[in-house]
């Protein structure tokens, strides 16, 4: 832990002792050679934080309270390191500690300037900031400075008391010679380490310089996301997570389908994408989030399964054994798990798998027309009926994906994905074989074998 004392000199614009109120012109009447009084402060440094809090020099029991004079200013100073303490938040709490004060409201002004002493003339804190507590309010008042400036930091103290039965709030000299004030100076990321509602505190690293930042959502800004002018509405913001849960529903009649049509491996898989996607955008809404699992391992599950039930969906149109299909089906789930691990974002995640389960499918067609001398295959009706509108159903979803959605219109772009996908899928998934198809299936299979 390291300690640092921090000093007071005295100098012309300390003797300038004029002690003025707002409504009084009371003015004390000590030799001007007399000084403020300073708090002594000593600095506190936890090792391996990049923080510092001020205590009192002449007590290590934690307490912040003081004595300070009712008759003059009272002042004090710490110092802001460069590379250490810009990247925080300076907070400078303040409050009167009750005591037995009758029919007075006593109220305690803080004045806070950089580089440069406050003058005595300078009541109202014009060249500095200002905060000021009084009895009255049960929390401290708290000053904040986002990244500070390096250097010297000064801090004017003074009293102001008026009678709590008096609506014109006329100030006058308190009775007692001091008040007894909390009073603490230290630095924190963000705002207290927190953004509100609306935001997060961050730490980040840039050219050596450790600094906290507040990352806002839902359209809100400033330092401490307290800006609502390009904010989003509660209620929007409950829409747009509705609607990327529930259009993952649309995957309900694939796997009711393939079920039916005995192809169970492909059933399951549009199951766990409906599954999976639900939970990822449960758990990456901006602000009504849910996670039951780490947001990168539902994003990782999300990305996998989706390809995962295009390069199934590709692979089982294809005319090949059904065995020789799982067996495809599974390489390929090996080396899409590597791509998405490896890149989840890019276009190559989606158009490789794609462009290979083309690949399998065309192969299959080819051989499928040269074993039945045809020049066309499937039929004509097949590719009205199924083939042409889960295509266009299916380049539509691709093509809003990569090409239309942005961050703020991705809730209802990215749904439209979930549903015209999920759509194709009934059209494109093939029928069931029938018992001779099968049987010459496994015939073919068990020849291929001998031989």
């Amino acid at each position: 832990m390291r300690l640092q004392y921090n000093y007071t000199e005295c100098n012309d614009s300390m003797k300038d002792i004029e002690f003025k109120t707002s409504n009084s012109n009371w003015t004390d009447d000590l030799p001007s050679t007399i000084c403020w009084p300073s708090i002594p402060f000593i600095r506190v440094s936890p090792p391996m934080e990049i923080a510092f809090e001020y205590n009192r020099l002449v007590s290590n029991d934690g307490s912040f309270e003081y004595n300070i004079s009712n008759i003059k200013y009272t002042l004090t100073n710490f110092q802001v390191y460069s590379s250490v303490d810009i990247g925080q938040a300076v907070v400078v709490e303040l409050a009167v500690i009750s005591q037995n004060y009758s029919l007075s409201n006593v109220r305690v002004h803080a004045c806070l300037t950089y580089g440069v002493r406050p003058n005595s003339w300078d009541v109202n804190c014009s060249s500095g900031r200002p905060t000021t507590s009084n009895i009255e309010n049960s929390d401290a008042s708290r000053l904040f400075v986002p990244f500070p400036e390096a250097g010297t930091w000064y801090i004017r103290l003074h009293t102001s008391c008026c009678n709590r039965l008096d609506s014109k709030s006329r100030a006058f000299t308190c009775g007692n010679p001091e008040t007894l004030i909390m009073f603490r100076v230290l630095s924190t990321p963000c705002v207290s380490q927190l953004c509100g509602r609306y935001g997060h505190c961050e730490h980040h690293t840039s050219g050596g310089l450790l600094f906290s930042t507040c990352k806002c959502l839902a359209g809100w800004k400033g330092w401490g996301c307290t800006d609502n002018s390009t904010a989003k509405s509660d209620s929007r913001l409950i829409a747009e997570v509705a609607v990327l849960l529930l259009s993952n529903i649309f995957f309900i009649p694939a796997i009711v389908l393939s079920a039916y049509r005995n192809y169970f491996s492909e059933s399951w898989v549009y199951f766990a994408t409906m599954i999976t996607s639900v939970l990822f955008h449960a758990c990456d809404a901006e602000v009504f989030s849910h996670c039951v699992l780490r947001k990168d391992v539902l994003q990782f599950g999300d990305t996998f399964l989706a390809i995962l039930s295009v390069w199934f969906t590709l692979v089982v149109m294809s005319e090949f054994s059904r065995t020789f299909q799982t067996c495809v089906q599974v390489i390929g789930a090996v080396i899409i798990g590597c791509i998405v691990q490896y890149e989840r974002d890019g276009m190559l995640v989606f158009l490789l798998p794609f462009s290979l389960g083309l690949v399998v499918l065309v192969t299959s067609w080819v051989i499928q027309c040269h074993k039945k001398r045809i020049l066309f295959y499937p039929s004509a009706k097949i590719w009205l009926k199924s083939l042409i509108p889960g295509t266009a159903l299916a380049l539509t979803g691709l093509a809003l994906f990569a090409f239309f959605e942005t961050k703020d219109n991705y809730p209802f772009v990215h749904s439209a994905w979930h549903v015209l996908i999920s759509l194709s899928i009934v059209f494109l998934l093939p029928k069931r074989k029938s018992t001779s198809e099968r049987t010459e299936e496994l015939g073919s299979s068990s020849a291929l074998a001998s031989s």
